[in-house]
């Protein structure tokens, strides 16, 4: 039997800084400070690595002040992250893969 369907995702992400956050993996903005987040991290990464709620959705690295979040300005946007790009690589490992192991330095 096939069954054919359309399904729509719909994704909240958090949008306010938050300079104590903490990703799936315990890690907080001091980590993103160490990968120079600032200057360009893989939003496949952010993605992967990110915390989720309920209540406040999907949260990032991108919350955090070292990674360019101001008061003024909120977070970076995915879309601005991956320099004007709309794709997240489809050839790099999966996000499950990525959650399921150690991060790398």
């Amino acid at each position: 039997m096939t069954i054919n369907a359309t399904f729509t995702c719909t994704l909240s992400m958090w949008n306010e800084c938050d300079p104590d956050f903490v990703d799936h993996h315990g890690d907080g903005c001091d980590w993103y400070a160490g990968q120079d987040c600032g200057s360009g991290y893989p939003n496949s990464k952010y993605l992967a690595y990110a915390s989720w709620t309920p209540s406040q959705g999907l949260k990032s690295g991108l919350l955090c002040p070292v990674c360019g979040c101001s008061a003024e300005t909120g977070p970076i946007s995915l879309y601005d992250n991956d320099q004007n790009s709309r794709w997240i690589d489809a050839f790099g490992p999966s996000i499950q893969e990525l959650r399921n192991n150690p991060k790398e330095d």
